[in-house]
Parts: C-alpha cells; sequence; structure tokens
C-alpha cells in the first residue's frame, strides 16, 4: 500500500480521541518507559492520526507552525525528519529541520520494540518527538483548515476556548476538544500513577458549542479597553478596511453536517461542506480561526 493510501485510512482526530479509553491504566503503563534515562523528555505519547486527505506522492510536513501536505522522497530530503510515529514505528508526520540546526533521533528500534509490546501495533497509540516547551498554564492548540488543507498551531492557555476544559483527562475530552498529545511522568519515584500533561489539544471543527447572541453579548465585557487594544491591530495597512470585530454566536442549533451560510440578506444552515464547494467561503472566525459562519457567493 502506498503512503497516501495507508495515510488517507488513519482515524481522524475525533475518532482517534474517542477511541482512546481507560486512559489512567495507559498512561500508568506507559510512563515507566518514556521516563527511562534515555527516552526521558525526548518523545511524547501521542494519538495516530490524520488531518487530511493526502494524494499521491505527498506526506504531511511541518515547516514552523503550519503542517501541509508536501510532495517529497525520503531519501532526497536531508532536512525533512520524521516527527510522529506508530507503535510499529512507521512514521506519518514529519517536519522541516533547518540546515545546522540539531534535532532529535527518532526513537530507537528498542523504544519501539517495547512501546509496541505494552499497547499493540496496531494502536492508536503512537510516540512523537518532545515539542518545545511551553510556560505554565500554556499548551499547544491544533486546528485544521481543510480549504487550504493545513494542519495550523498556535499556543494558548490550558482553559481553551470558550471556556472548555482541557486538562489531562482519563476518558476521552469534551465533544469540543481532542487531546492529541501527552508527556508522561511520576510526580515521586513511589508513585503507582502517572501524571499526565497535556501538549496538545485539537479544536473540533464545527462542534464547539457557541453562546447564543444574548449570552454572548452579556459575556463581552470591558468593551472599551479591548475596543482601544484592537484598533491598533485593526488599523494596520494590511488589516485595514477588510475585516471587522464580531461576537461568536450561535443563530440556533444545527442538525450534524451543517453550517451556517449567508446568501445576500439571509443566513440558512447548508450541508454542503466549503471544501467540497467553491462557492462556499469562511466569512466569520473565532478568535482561534475557526470559521463558524460561511457566505455563499454566485458562480
Amino acid at each position: 500500500m502506498t503512503h497516501h493510501d495507508w495515510y488517507n485510512n488513519l482515524l481522524t482526530i475525533d475518532e482517534a480521541n474517542k477511541a482512546f479509553t481507560d486512559r489512567s491504566q495507559w498512561f500508568t503503563r506507559i510512563a515507566p518507559l518514556l521516563a527511562r534515562e534515555e527516552f526521558a523528555g525526548k518523545y511524547n505519547l501521542c494519538l495516530v492520526h490524520r488531518h487530511v486527505i493526502l494524494q499521491p506522492g505527498e506526506r504531511m510536513v511541518a515547516i514552523g507552525p503550519i503542517t501541509k501536505p508536501k510532495a517529497f522522497t525520503v531519501s532526497d530530503s536531508a532536512n525533512i525528519v520524521p516527527s510522529a510515529w506508530t507503535a510499529a514505528g512507521i512514521a506519518f508526520e514529519w517536519k522541516y529541520v533547518e540546515p545546522g540546526k540539531a534535532v532529535t533521533a527518532a526513537p530507537p528500534s528498542r523504544l519501539f520494540e517495547d512501546f509496541s509490546e505494552i499497547v499493540g501495533e496496531n494502536s492508536v497509540l503512537g510516540l512523537s518527538l518532545a515539542h518545545d516547551a511551553l510556560p505554565d498554564g500554556q499548551i499547544w492548540w491544533e486546528r485544521v483548515d481543510r480549504d487550504r488543507r493545513e494542519h495550523i498551531l498556535g499556543t494558548g492557555p490550558a482553559t481553551g476556548p470558550m471556556g472548555a476544559t482541557t486538562e489531562a483527562s482519563q476518558e476521552p475530552s469534551p465533544k469540543q476538544v481532542s487531546e492529541t498529545c501527552w508527556t508522561l511522568k511520576f510526580a515521586t519515584p513511589s508513585d503507582t500513577e502517572a501524571e499526565p500533561s497535556l501538549v496538545f489539544c485539537a479544536l473540533c471543527k464545527g462542534s464547539i458549542s457557541l453562546l447564543s447572541i444574548s449570552d454572548a453579548d452579556s459575556a463581552f465585557q470591558d468593551r472599551e479597553k479591548l475596543f482601544s487594544k484592537l484598533a491598533l491591530l485593526f488599523s494596520r495597512e494590511e488589516y485595514k478596511g477588510k475585516y471587522e470585530i464580531c461576537l461568536v454566536h450561535r443563530h440556533f442549533d444545527l442538525k450534524s453536517g451543517e453550517r451556517m451560510a449567508s446568501h445576500g440578506l439571509i443566513s440558512f444552515p447548508t450541508s454542503s461542506p466549503s471544501h467540497y464547494d467553491p462557492n462556499i467561503i469562511p466569512e466569520r472566525w473565532t478568535a482561534y480561526g475557526e470559521a463558524f459562519e460561511f457566505r455563499k457567493i454566485d458562480s
């Protein structure tokens, strides 16, 4: 099977998050392995999942905060290195490394052997290179722009957008977010339960519970102060006259697969996904870049 066919058959983020059950026992079983001196601080536990559909020859490659499909041959790309693997040691994500910059080596075969013995070779759990450390209370937020086929990273508070809970949980996380990567450690050598620390959290597209208009209006406090701070940003030449501040809110409950799209003066639910219909484009976004309203344009 070619790489792109194999990758396209991986679980989505949401599916992988739901499949990872009994988390406490898995964290406790895996922690002693990743805590070994030769592995500690180098590798994280991650969910094996896909972000977009790849075309022949493509692989998911991170360049800075953006991961997107790139066609390359492994043997001809010295600066592109694997960054995430299945339990069987199959790489499913890569990253670009600037020439001369040190990078952690891929996990040795003995780590994959011990890891797969614990979780099984076909597990939803895999290993990834440890990411740059963040200040306390901050985690990496990830989202997917399917229109541009990009997986985008940003940092933010662990409380999450719209107050979503993002502390490492013992069961699949709430519908608003999917936990995708953890560091594992024991608080003290005598502990018997591992202490997971959340590294990555993904916003599940279309699943965030938005406030009603009246609730969003009531939640918008200290307006003058915020307007003053945002005015400097929106007065920049590249943004001036192009974008407006808006309240993130819902109009009514949507059915599965629907999105709000406007045409003229009327907004209505549509089940046509924007990444398949070129006449439907994003129009409003949350502060985390997640589109929540769309616009239908004439052909």
